[in-house]
């Protein structure tokens, strides 16, 4: 479970639940989204900037051999489809 909210207001609620504090979490993940208790999402950019740069790495050691389509076209599957994926998550009104 996952609380969201003020700080205040998590502890306060987690007072009332105290039997079930061992099923409350600070950090959850949905359709491979970290969401953390005040949906700052710093978790889930650090994990994909983490993950991103894994992929780079190895397009790098890969890249004398491609030309510059496939190039454009590798970086594209494994960078650009993990920045956009579920990006409308991020957007608040």
């Amino acid at each position: 479970m996952l609380l969201v909210g003020p700080k205040a207001e998590r502890q306060r609620v987690e007072s009332l639940f105290s039997s079930m504090s061992k099923y409350i979490k600070t950090k959850v993940t949905n359709l491979r989204v970290i969401f953390d208790c005040d949906l700052t999402f710093l978790s889930h950019f650090n994990k994909v900037a983490k993950t991103s740069f894994f992929h780079l790495r190895n397009i790098a050691r890969i890249r004398p051999f491609l030309t510059q389509n496939d190039a454009e076209m590798v970086v594209n599957a494994f960078i650009t489809s993990r920045l956009d994926y579920c990006n409308s998550v991020y957007w608040s009104p």
